[in-house]
């Protein structure tokens, strides 16, 4: 509104929008203005009920008193609904009845002057809400009626003195609010500008776990609706956030338990059903080693959790065909084979190297040469079972690990991979061409009192297969293979 007398410009706190903070600001100069009206009502109603000076008019001192508490009602019932503007208006009504609170306490000097701190309501009240520019408004509105009062009850050389004193307390007060706000309104710009800035999540919540600010990320990372963040119904903000995450029940447990300890601090991870991680972090807010709420602090870590999973599968899988490569393989090795000497569960181990694979590089190339081994890597994992191990663990040898399976099962299961690799063929440049396999087996439970490696069994099993004629398997036996050697 052209020419109207500026508000101190709304402090954003965090609220969706201006519409909301304009109305939050407005909501609190209502309950403040209310708050003092109610006092000056009350007061009125004292002043006639004590014993008093003759001097004072009753009937007025009521009717001073029924305006309050109506004025009071009035902006408590309208509240945001009022105009910035209006609120220059309830503070000029507060100075009016002070003002015909002087006027009405005695026609004396003395008397006159005796409710002067009063003004200090209204004037503080102006320093905190309203500019500067309407803070000395209001300032001025207070120096014309209280000078009108002095005037009007004849108070002479004396009152002149007192209205310099009050209007000069007066003013010394304004000036300091104002600056003490100002300050605040600083800090707290920096710590909003500094909150803002940040790609975390925060949520302050108070000692009650009840909403006191948040920022826009939180408000984006949690995807909570306009509705929600309005209305802050924290039973409806809990159920749509317990809506998104893999493990609700351990959110809600950490939650209380933080809230059952209010001096605890705490930090973990979120799992949401869509894939996205959060770090969790949480400490309380104390004021003067008293504990009156709590922060919450979210960070989305998926990209680099993804980051860290793709790094990690590569360090632990063969780059050309994904399996597991040696590395990783002989660490499941190396677990399966102590719960079999511990628990006595058995396991076996299968080692299998492709008979025709260097004929392949040489006939057709190195691509079928991989490709070959490609396929080799697809075809035995449509055999093998989810808690079967498989690997390609160095050119052209693959590794089973049958996870408590005896020697029994080892074998049935080398007679169905030789068979499957029979029935089986790549396409080539040059035509179809067959892949062959030979096999060493052993089973861990055999090398319990040896304390051989597994590895260096099965390949002295698997140089016996070759050495025998290819296309088959042998199981090991430290009777003919003890000597060891290399598959070739």
């Amino acid at each position: 509104m052209s020419g109207a007398i500026p508000l101190k410009q709304p402090l954003s706190r965090g609220e969706t929008g201006p519409a909301h903070e304009q109305a939050s600001e407005l909501a609190a100069m209502a309950r403040i203005a209310a708050l003092m009206l109610i006092a000056a009502g009350f007061l009125g109603i004292v002043v006639t009920l004590v014993p008093h000076s003759a001097g004072i008019n009753d009937a007025a001192y009521a009717l001073l008193a029924a305006l309050g508490l109506t004025g009071a009602a009035t902006v408590w019932l309208l509240r945001a609904r009022l105009p910035a503007v209006a609120y220059h208006g309830v503070s000029a009504f507060g100075i009016a009845l002070i003002t015909a609170s002087i006027y009405y306490s005695g026609n004396t000097s003395g008397g006159a002057a005796e409710n002067e701190l009063l003004f200090l309501w209204p004037i503080l009240y102006a320093g905190y809400f309203f500019s500067r520019r309407g803070m000395a408004f209001q300032l001025g509105i207070v120096g014309v009626a209280y000078g009108w009062a002095l005037f009007a009850v004849d108070a002479g050389d004396e009152g002149i003195a007192r209205w310099v004193g009050a209007m000069g307390t007066l003013i010394g007060a304004a000036v300091l609010i104002r600056y003490l706000k100002e300050r605040y309104d600083k800090n707290l710009s920096l710590h909003e500008a500094t909150i803002e800035s940040t790609t975390d999540g925060i949520l302050v919540v108070d000692a009650a776990g009840r909403w006191e600010s948040f920022n826009h990320n939180f408000l984006d990372m949690w995807r909570l609706p306009p509705e929600i963040v309005t209305s802050r119904d924290d039973d409806a903000a809990l159920e749509f956030v317990l809506g998104q995450l893999a493990d609700p029940t351990a959110f809600i447990s950490k939650v209380r338990e933080l809230y059952d300890t209010p001096d605890a601090e705490s930090f973990d991870e979120l799992q949401f059903k869509d894939g996205r991680v959060f770090e969790r972090y949480s400490q309380p807010q104390r004021i003067e080693d008293r504990t009156v709420g709590r922060v919450w602090c979210f960070r989305d870590v998926t990209e680099h959790k993804r980051a860290q999973e793709r790094l990690q599968h590569l360090a632990d899988h063969d780059s050309l065909t994904d399996l597991l490569n040696r590395r990783r393989f002989a660490e499941e090795l190396k677990r399966e084979a102590s719960r079999s000497d511990r628990y006595g569960r058995g396991g076996a181990l299968l080692l299998l190297d492709l008979d025709s694979l260097k004929v392949i590089n040489d006939t057709h190339g190195h691509h079928w040469g991989d490709e070959a081994l490609c396929s080799a890597g697809r075809l035995l994992q449509s055999r093998l079972r989810s808690s079967d191990i498989l690997a390609r663990i160095g050119g052209d040898e693959f590794a089973i690990l049958l996870a408590e399976a005896d020697e029994l099962r080892a074998r049935k299961l080398a007679e169905e991979v030789l068979e499957l690799f029979r029935r089986h063929s790549i396409q080539t440049d040059r035509g179809r061409t067959e892949i062959s396999t030979s096999i060493g087996v052993v089973a861990l439970e055999s090398l319990r009192d040896s304390g051989l490696d597994p590895l260096v069994a099965a390949d002295s099993a698997l140089y016996r297969a070759k050495r025998e004629g290819r296309d088959q398997f042998a199981v090991y036996d430290p009777t003919r293979d003890a000597a060891g050697g290399t598959s070739a």
